[in-house]
């Protein structure tokens, strides 16, 4: 789920039935890690483990089944989230 707040956006994802992680984001044109605008919506797809412009994604494991999901302000570049199984935690990229 998303939300915001002020200059923030929070993306919230329920990893398990009791384990949940929140990331948040600037938001405002010409900022990294961050939107453009609001609002936002998500896009999910299946995992592949592979991106077209940045190629294979660190730690991932492809799972049948499993998706990957991005935020998206239709403006700036998505932000992309996918599970590092070697890390074991949720990465996201820009693109």
């Amino acid at each position: 789920m998303t939300g915001h707040k002020g200059k923030s956006l929070y993306v919230k994802v329920s990893i398990g039935p009791k384990v949940s992680k929140t990331f948040e984001f600037a938001i405002g044109p010409g900022r990294q890690a961050g939107v453009c605008s609001t609002p936002v919506h998500i896009e999910t797809y299946p995992l592949t483990c592979e991106d077209d412009e940045y190629g294979a994604l660190p730690g991932c494991r492809a799972v049948r089944h499993c998706r990957a999901f991005s935020v998206v302000d239709n403006q700036c570049d998505s932000l992309n989230f996918y599970w590092n199984s070697k890390a074991q935690r949720l990465k996201w990229y820009r693109h």
